[in-house]
């Protein structure tokens, strides 16, 4: 490309790095539970434990490789992008994938898998019971219906929080501040 770096190419890029970092994470959040196996061995619930621990590396470290990606083709789109362009680029992709992963949270707890709260607001409050006033059991009952707010603004805020610190991190050497590497291709 031979304009220079704006806001819209900005965008452009982080809204294909956003939808892609979010879309992994979807996709975790659809297999997990897939992988949560109830068995009466101990053999296969630790295999589901360990299956749930593989998968999930995957996806932290598949974002942190797709965060890198989409700084390094910034650089490569634009030769006059710097450590801040692409910091920036982290950024934006980092919010639009905060969104994306938590539109889709919500529609995952209201429409999708809504008993997933529901049973574990039941095993609190069975659990609890005894030492719970029933003002305290009826406040905790009516959270049943906000678990879909809850869960989008904490996880719209965690991922952009961690998205931006990701940024911060992996943006410091792309593009290289090496004088010395050759950044042209030879072969």
């Amino acid at each position: 490309m031979e304009q220079g770096i704006n806001s819209k190419s900005m965008w452009d890029a982080a809204s294909k790095a956003g939808l892609a970092l979010g879309a992994v994470s979807c996709a975790f959040m659809l297999i997990n539970p897939l992988t949560a196996i109830k068995s009466s061995s101990v053999v296969l619930n630790l295999f589901g434990s360990f299956l749930g621990l593989v998968l999930w590396a995957a996806k932290f470290f598949g974002c942190i490789w797709l965060m890198k990606y989409f700084m390094k083709k910034l650089c490569k789109d634009f030769p006059d992008a710097d450590n801040m362009h692409t910091r920036r680029l982290g950024i934006m992709a980092a919010a639009l994938s905060a969104l994306v992963y938590s539109a889709f949270s919500l529609a995952y707890v209201s429409y999708i898998n809504p008993e997933m709260f529901n049973e574990s607001i039941d095993l609190v409050m069975q659990s609890y019971s005894s030492m719970l006033s029933s003002d305290e059991l009826s406040q905790i009952e009516e959270m049943k219906g906000d678990m879909g707010k809850l869960s989008f603004f904490s996880n719209f805020f965690y991922c952009l929080i961690y998205g931006c610190i990701l940024s911060a991190i992996v943006s410091r050497n792309i593009p290289s501040q090496n004088p010395f590497e050759d950044t042209t291709d030879n072969q």
